[in-house]
């Protein structure tokens, strides 16, 4: 139910949804399915407000890429930043066609 309430929250989905869906849910809550009622429920609200698909980004050394894929995301881009003064590992996109 918390995670339903968050959900909703105007500054909670202002901040970016998925980043601080992924930050909040902490380990022992994981793998039960949590997650990914609370993609559907943003999923369908995007679609709700007619958006057509929905595009997402992680590190590639995140484990969030394997959660998206089992979604239905699927890669469709990458910025690499390497060599600048915001050096990290490689940002990658994904996108869902709702």
């Amino acid at each position: 139910l918390e995670i339903m309430n968050l959900a909703t929250d105007p500054h909670f989905q202002k901040q970016g949804y998925a980043r601080k869906l992924v930050s909040f849910i902490e380990d022992k809550y994981r793998k039960q399915g949590i997650g990914t009622e609370a993609m559907q429920l943003w999923e369908a609200d995007m679609k709700k407000q007619n958006y057509k698909m929905v595009l997402i980004s992680t590190q590639v050394d995140e484990d969030a890429q394997h959660f998206y894929r089992k979604l239905g995301y699927i890669d469709c881009g990458a910025l690499l930043l390497g060599g600048t003064p915001l050096d990290q590992p490689m940002e990658m996109f994904m996108r869902k066609v709702l």
